[in-house]
């Protein structure tokens, strides 16, 4: 509960840091600070947001001591799900809908419906609340994430920038040295290579 509150204030302070520099020609849009080094990592506390806040909306009980309540958590995951649709992450997206649709799984089947209004309630308000001001820059916004979608069909591979080969191989380096480290595998030149070298996602 703490976690999800707070970081959807540190998605109101990092947005509003941000909107303070939106005249600013100079200003970085890639790494920005704000407390992060690039700008996906914003989705690390949208994603807690969100599904903290969801997950307090859904499952609080039906009483009407309780609407308030739930209510405030449905505000917190409107906040964290218009912060992962505005840091233009596709893997926080997937990360998002995944977690959405888990906790509708576990729901019981009797508050489903109910559980599958406020998610998508949450979501169709988390996407308008993160058009109201997009940084100037390509990276950035919704509109970022569904235009990268048309490339879907030239592989996983060109549609994670990369990032699927990194993903399989670090699993991959995981799986053969599961007790003992690995960390020599990671220091390989391949390796460190194709991370260094890979386009922001």
């Amino acid at each position: 509960m703490a976690a999800a509150v707070g970081a959807a204030l540190y998605c109101i302070t990092a947005y509003s840091l941000l909107l303070s520099a939106r005249h600013d020609p100079d200003y970085d849009w890639i790494t920005i600070g704000a407390g992060v080094s690039n700008v996906r990592q914003l989705a690390f506390y949208g994603l807690t947001a969100a599904c903290g806040g969801l997950a307090f909306a859904i499952h609080l009980p039906d009483t009407r001591a309780r609407a308030a309540t739930s209510a405030i958590f449905a505000a917190v995951a409107i906040i964290g799900i218009a912060m992962v649709f505005w840091c233009g992450s596709r893997a926080g997206t997937i990360g998002l809908l995944l977690s959405i649709v888990l906790t509708v799984l576990v729901t019981s089947s009797g508050r489903r419906v109910r559980s599958i209004a406020i998610a998508s309630g949450a979501v169709a308000g988390g996407a308008l609340l993160s058009m109201i001001w997009v940084p100037p820059h390509p990276h950035w916004g919704i509109m970022r994430i569904f235009g990268r979608m048309v490339d879907i069909d030239q592989g996983l591979e060109h549609y994670s920038s990369s990032r699927w080969t990194i993903w399989q191989d670090t699993l991959s380096h995981i799986l053969d040295a599961a007790v003992r480290s690995w960390n020599g595998n990671v220091q390989s030149g391949h390796w460190r290579s194709g991370w260094w070298h890979c386009p922001t996602a």
